[in-house]
């Protein structure tokens, strides 16, 4: 099932560059928490970007929790949400996007336009997390963290 997913790290790119930011720094001493929801992968496929997220940033500290259920992930997201909580960082199915896009916040324009995110992913990722907000303008609503796809390989003799 793995196989046919995009799976989206929404908001990944997006907490991740404004932590990294000197104007985000926390100045008084205390530690900031960023919860990421993550499904189907282990919390060893994420730690070497976490530590290195850390080492780099030692005021914040990142909480990864995995899913296996992706009907019970969906509800759970969209449940906390609902409440005002819910994770800093989670994954989205590209299929859930069209429905639940209104529901989180895009990405600032300061940080990455639609253009530069034309020329710098595929063009099924532009389909799949560019909508237009409330006012029309066409936003980026998730960035992905790999897209799978298909190739046939075939021996022309043996086919032939």
């Amino acid at each position: 099932m793995k196989k046919f997913w995009l799976i989206l790290f929404s908001l990944f790119f997006l907490a991740f560059s404004a932590c990294n930011s000197e104007n985000h720094k926390i100045s008084n001493g205390e530690t900031a928490t960023i919860v990421f929801y993550g499904i189907f992968d282990n919390e060893e496929v994420f730690a070497p970007i976490i530590e290195n997220f850390e080492s780099k940033n030692p005021e914040v500290k990142v909480i990864y929790k995995k899913f296996n259920d992706p009907e019970k992930y969906l509800d759970q997201i969209i449940n906390e949400i609902a409440e005002g909580e819910g994770p800093d960082i989670f994954m989205l199915h590209n299929s859930w996007f069209p429905k639940h896009y209104k529901k989180l916040y895009p990405v600032p324009e300061e940080i990455l336009t639609v253009d530069s995110f034309s020329d710098q992913y595929a063009k099924v990722a532009v389909d799949d997390l560019v909508f237009p907000d409330q006012e029309g303008i066409e936003r980026i609503w998730g960035i992905p963290i790999y897209i799978d796809t298909l190739a046939l390989y075939f021996n022309k003799n043996h086919f032939e």
